[in-house]
């Protein structure tokens, strides 16, 4: 069986045990575990991982970033002890832990560094070329991105089997699901002590071979370029199309999804995803309509207003205009939607029972691709 928040699954009898993580020994308490990044997601993930007891030392890169998340730490495990969630011995051993810093350099004895800063390339190895100088020989380097390989950011040859991917999804605490983005340098003790990691923050997670990178962001792709197919083609508005999306497959439109990831974000991703496909061509109306909000400064919620206008309020249902043929439309998201699903399973890439995990964990859908028609 493999565990998650709240949740078990049994896994079929052939399943290999490289993919999902079983019962393994407890990873070491006294590790140190650093981070680097004090964005929406390094923040999340800090928040997560202190609620463990390794040592975190989370590197941000402004005095006020350390002194307001500093606070709002102490804050909060003031308010455990106060309730009586941990003991006072706990609350000093999760202080004397936890290292909230501006220099790199405070990151020079740790096992793991979990880097998390902007999706950017160029600044990623402007800051793997300094790492290099700083932590030891033998420290795992692992990046949060979501669509940079591993590959792209080695810097010293010599580390480059202690370099992986490691994809969390946001919010860290409710979504029960980590990419580890291998590759066919990364050694086997990188791994086993990703594994372990993982196992010991109660993550589920897939093990991914290096030509199968990002899969889960990817299995969406062409769903998501069908639908702007659909808008650009078919005359449909973006509103008709997440109201038939979130009436037959999830609870969150495709378009509203891309409002909260961030359109900007989804627009590097994207681009990276497609680069060498042989069918890149399909994909151009989705980039097109991700280009033209990024340009227009439209980036989403955060920005207030995206695909559409968060000013007021949250989008709201439409009713879908009489001349569209809904079953025909429908039919088609189908296919953008459960061709990739059953190529993945067909290849041996995921079980079917890994796909309905990540479909529920990532769109908070309930209903499984393998039982749409039934």
């Amino acid at each position: 069986m493999f565990s998650g928040t709240n949740k078990k699954y049994m896994l079929p009898p052939k399943h290999k045990d490289t993919k999902v993580h079983k019962k393994m020994n407890k990873i070491q308490n006294d590790y140190k575990i650093g981070l680097i990044g004090c964005g929406k997601m390094g923040i999340n993930l800090f928040n997560y991982l202190t609620g463990f007891s390794f040592k975190i030392i989370f590197v941000c890169k402004s005095s006020e970033s350390v002194e307001k998340i500093m606070r709002s730490f102490k804050r909060k495990t003031d308010r455990t002890l106060k309730l009586k969630l941990i003991s006072k011995k706990e609350y000093d051993l999760k202080l004397s832990n936890t290292v909230i810093t501006q220099s790199l350099s405070d990151l020079n004895q740790c096992d793991m560094v979990i880097e998390s800063i902007t999706e950017d390339r160029h600044l990623k190895t402007e800051l793997y070329t300094k790492l290099d100088t700083i932590l030891p020989a033998n420290c795992i380097i692992a990046t949060n991105s979501s669509s940079i390989s591993p590959r792209e950011l080695i810097i010293n040859k010599n580390r480059s089997g202690k370099i992986l991917g490691l994809h969390f999804f946001y919010p860290v605490s409710i979504t029960n699901l980590v990419e580890i983005n291998s590759l066919k340098i990364t050694e086997k003790a990188t791994i086993d002590f990703v594994k372990r990691f993982l196992q010991k923050i109660n993550k589920f997670y897939l093990l991914l071979p290096e030509e199968s990178d990002f899969l889960i962001n990817k299995l969406f792709l062409k769903l998501q370029a069908g639908c702007c197919i659909l808008h650009q083609n078919y005359d449909m508005s973006f509103l008709e199309i997440d109201t038939l999306i979130k009436k037959r497959l999830f609870p969150i439109g495709i378009f509203e999804f891309f409002d909260h990831v961030g359109i900007d974000v989804m627009l590097y991703s994207v681009n990276n995803y497609i680069n060498d496909l042989p069918d890149k061509e399909f994909y151009k109306p989705l980039v097109e309509e991700l280009e033209n909000l990024v340009l227009q400064g439209k980036l989403g919620v955060k920005t207030k207003e995206g695909f559409y206008n968060y000013k007021n309020t949250e989008p709201k249902n439409e009713k879908i205009n009489n001349s569209i043929n809904a079953e025909k439309i429908m039919n088609m998201i189908y296919s953008w939607y459960l061709e990739p699903v059953f190529e993945i399973v067909e290849k041996g890439i995921c079980t079917r029972e890994e796909i309905e995990h990540i479909i529920e964990e990532y769109m908070n859908a309930h209903q499984s691709p393998f039982n749409i028609f039934d």
